[in-house]
């Protein structure tokens, strides 16, 4: 069977195309025809003065035939109406026509237009009529009109097979007017059929055959098929060689006045002439063609039978590469296993079957839901239902109940396949029972956390109370000596040698320099126990305050730049001691400077805030830098700058409360830069 895979759809398009132009070829015949009539041109009516006018009814009717075409292009069912109905009356006209002709009534439709002119126009003394051929032409033209709406529900060819009758009739006309036979165009003593009537009406007709390639008559000639593109060479060979010939045949006989019977035989031989090496043409490529089947047949047969064996050699790879892989699954400690939509085992490696506790060839045998009990797995059977129904993939740590009660822990993974659904199994009893043994570690180590916390507790409150009893102890003698060191000034008055009154100065400086070591060793104390009271945080301000109350005791006059500041959320009192510690650090070291300065900026990076206060002082050997944030440890002799060294280690642990970290870089002569960063975790937590 001819399918429409095998159709031409270029030469289609042309054929399509070649339609509409002969269409518009009928349509211009027509109208040139009429308007030869309308305005007196008799130009226009004939091509030729000795040939016959066309007759203005059938100049219209060729009009009205190009509009139905023009109606059955669109897919509107309202249109191919009108069209078939345009068809009707064409083939209403013609018919009334001929039974003017055979029956004697007159009723003069081809008279209706331009009578007068009609009347004037003579050919052999006969007025312009309609031809008897014309009106058979245009009733089989109008018959194929109206059967062409047909062809929308079923075969065209039905509606263009009415047209062979008129092309013939047509064609007869075209060979008179070529061969200079008159009895070919004209019937008995009727006016002849017109030479353009002629051509309008094979216009016609092809334009219809054209516009239906893939549906009407045409349909086996427009296809990629070898008869195809052999029949469209044959076709107008055979049409055009007879023709020729004829042609040829008359040239003789008109100029060189051969008998007919001698003319006769010598156009027999031509046409047997010329179909013998039509023949032979196609003879000779129908051999090539038949030729390159069979060497293409053998050359498929040859591939087929090496196909046929690499097939075999590959089916043979196949069943040795499935063994290997047979072995390497049942050699896994996974377990491999395939569970049809039945419960029916299809397929289980030997993991499956320790991990089961059952023979391999019993679970083969056997479906799930009679092996295991499905009660006591209601997690698992909800994952086959997942699997099965819902086809999604699945997977669980599942606690398995064998039927005689003991149980294991499996990792599942469940995949919907083709013939049901596939299950990866891997045993974590082992694992599951260690992390037992860790959860228990864990919950011992909770507890000794807890005695521990408690511990500490404790002992930070005997810690500060202790801290509280040594800071009262210590104090009260200090209070005491400098009352004393006061009294004895007031006493001897301004008796008092230079040297004493020295004595007494320093001995009431070393008495405040002890109060604030054992302050600032009280509040070292107390950062261990304050809770941090995080808060947002505007650090410019912060440090301005800062840098005021600093200038205020200290005196100084160092210029300070304090620029754009990162805001923070942490604790604002305890943020106020480390800038007071480091600015007043600052202040101090660079005191001695040409042009003290000092520099409090800000960054930022991926994961913290970094402050940092730079002065440009007298510095320190950053191989001494570890002992800066210890306790009592100075770089600088006291009696060069006072101090506790203390500031820095509060500095340290404060930070250290922030989750932050701490630390400076210097060298002698050139300065140093005080830095500490706070994480973003503790604003994001803050927050």
């Amino acid at each position: 069977m001819i399918t429409d895979d095998f159709q031409d759809s270029r030469l289609q398009a042309k054929l399509q195309q070649v339609a509409q132009l002969c269409v518009a070829g009928t349509f211009l015949i027509g109208l040139t025809g009429f308007a030869g009539w309308l305005f007196d041109v008799s130009m226009l009516r004939r091509p030729f003065d000795q040939f016959v006018a066309i007759n203005p009814l059938t100049a219209l009717l060729f009009m009205i035939g190009a509009a139905s075409q023009l109606c059955f292009r669109k897919a509107s069912r309202k249109l191919r109406i009108i069209g078939a109905s345009l068809g009707a009356c064409i083939m209403v006209a013609a018919a009334v026509k001929l039974a003017e002709l055979s029956g004697g009534i007159k009723f003069a439709v081809d008279q209706l237009l331009f009578a007068p002119l009609l009347e004037q126009d003579l050919h052999n003394s006969m007025p312009n009529r309609m031809a008897p051929n014309t009106a058979f032409c245009f009733v089989w033209l109008g018959a194929t009109i109206v059967l062409q709406p047909l062809g929308q529900r079923g075969p065209i060819f039905y509606a263009q097979f009415t047209l062979i009758p008129a092309l013939l009739a047509a064609s007869l006309s075209l060979l008179g007017y070529l061969y200079r036979v008159p009895k070919f165009y004209g019937i008995l003593h009727y006016i002849p059929m017109p030479l353009h009537t002629a051509a309008g009406v094979l216009l016609f007709g092809f334009a219809v055959v054209a516009a239906y390639p893939r549906e009407g008559i045409l349909r086996h000639f427009t296809m990629t098929l070898e008869g195809s593109r052999l029949a469209r060479w044959l076709i107008p060979t055979t049409v055009l060689v007879p023709i020729l010939l004829g042609f040829l045949r008359l040239l003789t006989h008109w100029f060189y006045q051969i008998p007919v019977e001698f003319g006769v035989a010598l156009l027999a031989l031509s046409i047997i002439t010329s179909l013998s090496l039509l023949l032979w043409f196609n003879t000779r490529i129908l051999n090539l063609k038949d030729k390159n089947q069979r060497l293409a047949q053998s050359q498929l047969a040859e591939l087929n039978a090496n196909l046929e064996k690499n097939i075999k050699a590959r089916a043979a790879a196949m069943l040795k590469t499935e063994s290997r892989l047979r072995q390497v699954l049942d050699a896994m400690n996974e377990g491999f296993q395939i569970i049809g939509f039945d419960w029916r085992y299809l397929y289980v490696n030997d993991s499956v079957a320790r991990q089961a506790k059952t023979p391999k060839d019993l679970l083969l045998r056997s479906t799930f839901l009679e092996l295991f009990s499905t009660g006591a797995n209601p997690d698992l059977m909800e994952a086959f239902r997942r699997c099965f129904k819902d086809r999604e993939s699945f997977h669980i740590e599942h606690h398995f109940v064998y039927p005689d009660k003991s149980s294991g822990w499996f990792d599942l993974h469940f995949q919907p396949v083709p013939e049901g659904l596939f299950i990866l199994s891997s045993d974590i009893t082992e694992r599951k029972q260690f992390e037992e043994h860790i959860k228990i570690q864990n919950d011992l180590l909770e507890r000794k956390v807890a005695e521990r916390t408690m511990q500490l507790s404790d002992l930070n409150s005997e810690l500060e109370a202790f801290s509280y009893s040594v800071s009262h102890d210590l104090k009260g003698p200090l209070h005491t000596l400098d009352g004393y060191a006061a009294m004895l000034e007031q006493m001897i008055g301004n008796n008092i040698a230079p040297e004493a009154q020295e004595v007494l100065a320093s001995m009431r400086g070393q008495v405040r320099r002890m109060e604030r070591l054992i302050q600032d060793l009280l509040d070292l104390a107390k950062l261990g126990a304050q809770a941090i009271k995080a808060q947002p945080i505007d650090m410019r301000a912060l440090v301005n305050d800062v840098v005021a109350e600093v200038n205020r005791r200290a005196a100084t006059n160092a210029a300070v730049n304090i620029q754009d500041l990162h805001s923070v959320t942490a604790d604002k009192e305890l943020l106020r001691q480390v800038f007071y510690n480091l600015v007043g650090n600052a202040f101090k070291y660079s005191a001695r400077s040409e042009r003290p300065r000092v520099d409090i900026y800000s960054e930022q990076n991926g994961r913290e805030i970094i402050y940092h206060v730079r002065d440009n002082g007298v510095g320190y050997d950053m191989a001494f830098a570890d002992k800066l944030f210890s306790p009592f440890q100075r770089l600088h002799k006291a009696s060069e700058y006072e101090g506790t060294g203390i500031g820095l280690a509060i500095v340290q642990r404060i930070i250290h409360k922030h989750g932050g970290r701490v630390w400076a870089t210097s060298s002698p002569g050139n300065g140093a830069t005080f830095s500490f960063s706070l994480p973003f975790s503790l604003q994001t937590s803050a927050a």
